[in-house]
């Protein structure tokens, strides 16, 4: 199995009831922008636009984080991406799994 094929297993496939493209995320997330993608597409099926205007930040801000090109973030906006995806901080941070473990 190529490298090619592993990454295509851990995506889930997230199709709007509005139409438009398929959009893939992983499903098990590890960076920032992998879980912010993960629980706005998944969990709460919205768009960038809508969380990025439930977060307080313009929508070009949550492209960049979810595309991992934004890795670091002030409290202040972390703190309400947390909230507008209903999470809390340490688990977008990775500090903690879903379960609320401790990750090491």
């Amino acid at each position: 199995m190529t490298c090619a094929e592993n990454d295509a297993e851990e995506l889930i496939a997230v199709n709007y009831s509005h139409g438009g493209p398929t959009y893939y995320v992983k499903e098990n997330p590890s960076t920032l922008g992998e879980r912010v993608a993960y629980v706005r597409a998944v969990n709460l099926r919205i768009s960038r636009l809508q969380l990025a205007k439930h977060a307080g930040l313009c929508e070009r801000t949550v492209i960049r984080i979810e595309q991992g090109k934004v890795t670091k973030l002030l409290l202040p906006s972390a703190l309400a991406i947390a909230e507008a995806l209903g999470v809390s901080l340490d688990w977008l941070c990775g500090r903690i799994d879903e379960s609320g473990d401790n990750i090491d």
